[in-house]
């Protein structure tokens, strides 16, 4: 993620995604997917770094493409210790969803990551 800190507390970044892996559609059968997203967050750290962040962008779900709107719950193992641009690793929990186009509805995916920022 690359972005700007606005003040200690509030940042904007732009977050990626690229995955691999299995899907389901409901009882019907499964399948190798992959999905591409990005969207523009907004972030607010909290005291002893844990922080939120919500916006929204463009996905791709295997085929199937449209906007997103996305969510990120997270910890910042360690503070920055330079002034202007910084460096932060973080563990998050990222939630998005996709609202594909061709009839597709809204697919869910929750992930796991870890992320080095630089704003």
């Amino acid at each position: 993620r690359i972005g700007w800190r606005i003040n200690d507390p509030l940042s904007i970044y732009l977050q990626s995604h690229l995955s691999f892996g299995s899907a389901k559609e409901g009882n019907g059968p499964s399948g190798l997917t992959g999905t591409m997203a990005a969207a523009l967050m907004a972030e607010y750290k909290l005291p002893m770094g844990v922080f939120v962040a919500g916006g929204g962008g463009w996905g791709v779900l295997n085929n199937p493409n449209g906007p997103l709107a996305a969510a990120r719950v997270g910890y910042y193992p360690f503070q920055a210790s330079s002034v202007g641009k910084s460096r932060r690793l973080n563990v998050a929990l990222d939630y998005r969803a996709y609202f594909a186009n061709n009839g597709y509805g809204t697919a869910n995916h929750i992930a796991l990551s870890l992320g080095y920022d630089r704003f």
